[in-house]
C-alpha cells in the first residue's frame, strides 16, 4: 500500500478470499425480496387452481344441464 492510501481519513475496504460485496450480498439475502417472490408465486399458483377449479365446475353444471333438458 502506498503512504496515500495508508495515511487517508477513509478507510479502504479489504474482502476476505471469495467474499462478495455487501450490494451483492443485499440482492440475494434480502428476505424481503425472497418474501415477495414466494407471495407472487403462491398467489400465481392459488389464481391457476382457482381458474381449473371454476372450469370443472363449468364442465360438471353444463353436463349436469345438458342430461335434464
Amino acid at each position: 500500500m502506498n503512504s496515500a492510501v495508508i495515511n487517508s481519513a477513509i478507510p479502504v475496504a479489504i474482502l476476505p478470499q471469495g467474499s462478495i460485496p455487501i450490494s451483492v450480498k443485499m440482492k440475494t439475502d434480502s428476505s424481503a425480496a425472497v418474501n415477495l417472490k414466494n407471495s407472487v408465486c403462491n398467489k400465481m399458483i392459488a389464481a391457476s387452481n382457482l381458474r381449473i377449479h371454476e372450469k370443472m365446475i363449468e364442465r360438471f353444471i353444463d353436463g349436469v344441464y345438458k342430461v335434464n333438458e
